[in-house]
């Protein structure tokens, strides 16, 4: 029973209610020796410890206890909800890959069809930033058409799995792919008459719009679901809306806008590119070139995830006047291209090298690659529509409402 309040708490977006009662629910499992659904308790604390309250290490001791629990217990789908929980922490690519594809091997020998599309939508992504992007697509492909022709037994799974897919679409720039998508979601919940799948993805929605050229749809999703979180008082789930409205910012050249934006948020790592930005348009380049080494030896340097962040190390050294290092930048960002495939990073290539080119004055080969860069950027597709508009913020509101959390549910059931 309180487990069950705890999970109507949640979807009424009452997080600290939903953990008060979620904590007894553990403990009530827990004395009546019921293992298995103490731990997805437990990873359900974990999960909202974490990425709603920012508690990390009430988030990490949660995962803790989950993992130690499942480990006396007879081989079951509860095994694979700690490696997706677990996956989903994971910062090396390659890491997280291996841990979702244990979760999805779980899924399908236990045939839990919930964990399955789930760790289908974590296997997608770890591809897609691994490079291996239209594997990781096609991994999407499988999971929306089980989840919009009913197969998952939770309706939250679905608004998971989409989730996963705008994100994968911010990577890799296919708003066309996730347009195609979006149409048959939205006929699936109109069926199922549950507007509120979407009502966590406002970040992502604008990232999607924003890649489509859609800039003032974008920008009214940001502001609104930076709005809707602070009225909350609760922390974003997934990006942070406030540093998407300062890379905003940055390029409108409101930037003392966009400082106060970030206050509070310079540690995340989304925030990264919105500050080298700021310190870039200020001339502080040394910061600027600081805050991206320091990311990219997090990440590596050959993974999709670091292409913007490659590009963006370019413009900084040639600010800095280092223009073997931005030739060295622009050959690393150009190896991204051709392991993922991606035409939009293969366009950044060319831009960077371009720019290194007209820097130390070699103005043939500059038009050359800025020429190549201008047709791969014009051959990119453009989503007509993304999203369905912006969050309504009044009280029980539909799509969008108050939960605009920018991705995620409690895992399973």
């Amino acid at each position: 029973m309180l487990d069950g309040l705890a999970r109507s708490r949640w979807w009424l977006a009452d997080v600290p209610g939903a953990i008060d009662a979620w904590e007894p629910a553990y403990a009530g499992y827990r004395q009546r020796g019921d293992d298995a659904a103490a731990a997805r308790v437990a990873l359900l604390l974990s999960k909202e410890h974490g990425q709603t309250l920012g508690n990390h290490g009430a988030a990490n001791g949660w995962l803790a206890r989950a993992r130690d629990l499942v480990s006396g217990l007879r081989p079951s789908s509860v095994q694979g909800w700690v490696k997706l929980a677990e996956s989903e922490v994971e910062m090396d690519p390659a890491g997280s890959f291996d841990l979702a594809a244990e979760a999805l091997e779980a899924a399908r020998r236990f045939r839990d069809v919930d964990l399955e599309l789930a760790a289908l939508g974590r296997v997608g992504l770890a591809e897609i930033w691994l490079g291996r992007v239209e594997e990781g697509m096609t991994r999407f492909d499988e999971g929306m058409a089980a989840a919009t022709a009913g197969e998952p037994r939770d309706l939250r799974t679905v608004g998971d799995l989409f989730c996963s897919l705008m994100l994968a679409a911010e990577v890799t720039l296919e708003a066309d792919r996730f347009e195609q998508w979006n149409h048959l979601l939205f006929e699936y919940m109109k069926k199922n008459n549950h507007p509120d799948v979407l009502t966590f993805c406002g970040t992502c929605c604008a990232e999607v719009l924003a890649a489509a050229g859609q800039w003032e749809e974008g920008e009214k999703w940001l502001t609104d679901t930076l709005r809707a979180l602070e009225s909350s008082g609760q922390r974003s789930r997934c990006v942070h809306p406030a540093t998407r409205l300062a890379s905003l910012r940055v390029m409108q050249g409101r930037l003392e806008e966009a400082e106060v934006l970030l206050r509070g948020y310079e540690d995340l790592p989304e925030a990264v590119q919105p500050l080298v930005g700021l310190y870039l348009a200020r001339g502080q380049t040394a910061l600027a070139a600081a805050r991206l080494h320091r990311r990219l030896n997090e990440l590596g340097r050959d993974t999709l995830l670091v292409a913007p962040l490659l590009a963006q190390l370019v413009e900084v050294q040639l600010a800095q006047g280092d223009h073997a290092g931005a030739e060295a930048t622009a050959l690393m960002l150009y190896g991204v291209a051709e392991r993922s495939g991606r035409e939009r990073v293969r366009a950044e290539a060319e831009l960077a090298e371009g720019s290194v080119a007209g820097a130390v004055g070699n103005a043939g080969e500059a038009a050359e690659h800025l020429g190549r860069a201008i047709e791969l950027f014009t051959r990119l597709p453009h989503a007509a529509q993304g999203c369905p508009g912006p969050p309504d913020l009044s009280p029980g509101g539909g799509l969008g409402g108050t939960r605009t959390r920018g991705g995620g549910s409690p895992p399973g059931p």
